[in-house]
């Protein structure tokens, strides 16, 4: 078996994780995957790098198959983004999420170990959920009377913005449009290009920027791509529940570290940073920490690569990674945000008729009343979470200052606050999720998804259509995982692929098969036409049906495992 992007499992792109491929995970999660020949896993070696969702994904499905799996992660803490401040930063009983906060009912996958590890949900709320408040110029106004108001400018916003995508809604419902020629109309076209294009007038397109139609305020997303909206609000939105978990979204986490089918605890080396990883002359992987000799290096047969893109730049290869892969670790953008949180003595705000969200025009902007602990009587308040620009002012403060401007801010809606306070605290995601601009997905979604080099595979929400979400996450450590278990034995995975009912080939694969018939690997230089050449994993194929270009050799498992047996 050659090493090439056809052998990576990576299903064709679509604007979610398809219903086949959600299948084929569930089950991957519940079965042990075997091959035939049981030594081939046990004699495999895997390093994951990063101890967030995806690289524990991962870990997991290889270990319990058999792989030998090590996870280096450079903090002192697993989660990655899946962050939940509980004691000592609050009072034992008392939490707040630092990271991702929510996930809809309809992300299966999360769902799935959700329920393996028998953890519970509780309802997430968000703007047309509960007794909302609007707080602008002074005045503050219920969100679902505003809603219910036709003359408002909330109901106008709600109104056009409904309009303005039921065609594309109803469209996609009935299959007379698909997905491919959405992307294909609206690939470089940003939120605001499309308000722009409906004939949105100025006002409500800044009643669009200070209220949003359901998250909270747009005014930070306007510039983005606006098919990363689509996905949310045409094939994502089908009256689905935001949830989060009880007792907080860590608790995930400590369910992998301390499963007891599968624990993964004692699989994690903390406060490795990773700086090189080098193919040695026997077709394995080497990788190296920045802390230098003191710190062992890792030999591998394959590397999971799960940090997010500008972590990853700081990670030097040998063999480099191809250019494509380099530009988009450069250019992919990541949204910034700031959280800032307030402990409170009582949930005071109910006294008020209020819960679920505020948004006001505020520095704090959107604010989130926490549901109640069960096992405290205290209260939480997400006092602010914002992106992009908004989150950047609040750079230059310490935490003190953004707690305290916090309060400041909440005291001219709740004068309470100040009697109500007990313990605050605030976090910085300055690289906090992926979300492509205009023309990134055409560019950059296939090439995060492929192969990086012969044996190393990438995963984390930047290379999942559910960027920003822990599903994303899952999905593409699940997706390394089984790329990994293909690169084993190329018929490892035929009935898993039969239970996705997807193919691994991209479209342009499967245009010019003619020439990806061809096993590149090992093939000698051949003339070639002046086409520019379309790169796939390790190998490159000439968009022609005449000639192919010369490649690389990528070694098979079977061939490096050869070339160890000679050196032993």
């Amino acid at each position: 078996m050659s090493r090439s992007s056809s052998q990576v499992f990576n299903p064709t792109i679509e604007p979610i994780i398809s219903s086949g491929e959600t299948a084929a995970y569930t089950a991957m999660i519940d079965c042990q995957l075997v091959p035939n020949d049981a030594s081939s896993l046990q004699s495999t070696s895997v390093v994951v790098i990063g101890a967030g969702l995806a690289g524990l994904a991962a870990a997991r499905e290889l270990k319990k198959s058999g792989v030998n799996v090590t996870i280096l992660e450079a903090s002192d803490r697993a989660g990655g983004r899946c962050q939940t401040l509980s004691s000592p930063t609050f009072d034992k009983g008392v939490f707040a999420e630092a990271g991702g906060m929510r996930f809809p009912d309809s992300h299966k996958i999360i769902m799935k170990y959700i329920n393996l590890f028998g953890l519970n949900t509780v309802s997430f709320s968000n703007m047309k959920d509960k007794s909302g408040l609007l707080f602008f110029d002074g005045v503050a106004k219920k969100i679902d009377q505003e809603l219910q108001d036709p003359t408002s400018t909330l109901a106008q916003v709600v109104e056009m913005w409904d309009q303005s995508i039921a065609p594309i809604r109803i469209a996609y419902s009935n299959e007379s449009i698909k997905w491919h020629e959405l992307n294909a109309k609206y690939r470089s076209t940003s939120l605001l290009d499309f308000l722009l294009e409906e004939k949105w007038s100025d006002e409500l397109i800044e009643g669009f920027k200070k209220y949003g139609v359901g998250l909270g305020a747009y005014e930070a997303i306007l510039g983005l791509s606006f098919v990363e909206i689509l996905r949310l609000f045409i094939v994502n939105n089908k009256g689905e529940k935001n949830l989060q978990l009880e007792g907080g979204m860590e608790s995930l986490i400590h369910s992998f570290l301390f499963d007891d089918e599968v624990p993964l605890r004692s699989a994690i080396e903390y406060g490795y940073k990773v700086a090189t990883i080098v193919q040695s002359f026997d077709g394995r992987y080497v990788v190296s920490s920045r802390q230098g000799a003191d710190c062992p290096s890792y030999d591998c047969d394959y590397v999971i690569v799960t940090v997010p893109l500008p972590q990853l730049g700081f990670i030097s290869f040998n063999p480099p990674l191809r250019d494509e892969l380099s530009d988009a670790i450069d250019d992919v953008h990541y949204v910034q945000a700031v959280k800032i949180f307030l402990q409170t003595k009582s949930r005071f705000w109910l006294r008020h008729g209020v819960d679920g969200m505020m948004i006001s025009d505020l520095n704090i902007q959107n604010t989130y009343f926490s549901p109640a602990f069960s096992t405290s009587s205290k209260g939480m308040i997400t006092a602010s979470y914002v992106w992009e620009h908004q989150a950047k002012k609040f750079f230059a403060l310490s935490e003190d200052e953004k707690v305290s401007l916090a309060i400041d801010e909440i005291k001219e809606v709740f004068p309470e606050i100040e009697q109500e306070f007990e313990r605050g605290a605030a976090v910085e995601w300055k690289k906090g999720f992926c979300i492509f601009c205009p023309g990134q997905a055409e560019r950059y979604h296939k090439t995060l998804r492929d192969e990086a080099l012969p044996g190393i595979f990438l995963a984390g929400e930047h290379c999942s259509v559910e960027h920003g979400y822990f599903e994303g996450a899952l999905e593409s450590g699940l997706r390394a995982a089984a790329s990994v278990f293909r690169s084993i034995d190329e018929d490892f995975l035929a009935q898993f692929d039969n239970i996705a009912g997807v193919t691994t080939k991209s479209p342009e694969e499967s245009a010019s098969k003619d020439v990806n018939q061809h096993d590149l690997a090992g093939t000698t230089p051949t003339e070639t036409s002046n086409q520019e050449p379309s790169f796939h994993g390790s190998s490159v194929c000439i968009k022609s049906s005449t000639t192919v270009s010369t490649t690389v050799p990528s070694l098979t498992f079977k061939q490096r495992k050869s070339l160890q047996a000679l050196f032993q």
